[in-house]
């Protein structure tokens, strides 16, 4: 097995797992069984309700955009997870607050 792992270039632990679920699975047993992922906090109603309510403006600042999500839909998200939605709306990122 550990020639095997080797040539493949994964642990021998991981190796020996993958045999252990082809013996007890056949050979779809290796196989990843993946649900999914959960779903969005941020639905998509939510998301268009974001996009129509901030394009007042061309720029905003995470901060804003932030205290916004929190403020209309009680949900607190990090400054990177904010930087991705801005990035799904298509919107201008300042750095700075605008005068």
């Amino acid at each position: 097995m550990e020639t095997a792992a080797e040539k493949l270039g994964v642990h021998k632990k991981v190796a020996y797992y993958w045999q252990d679920r082809r013996n007890k699975g056949g050979y779809a047993g290796p196989i990843p069984r993946f649900a999914g992922s959960k779903p969005s906090r941020l639905s998509s109603v939510k998301m268009e309700r974001l996009r129509s309510n901030s394009e007042e403006r061309d720029a905003y600042t995470k901060n804003e955009v932030q205290n916004l999500i929190e403020k209309r839909f009680g949900i607190r998200f990090t400054q990177k997870h904010v930087h991705t939605i801005l990035r799904k709306l298509r919107h201008e990122i300042s750095e700075t607050m605008p005068a």
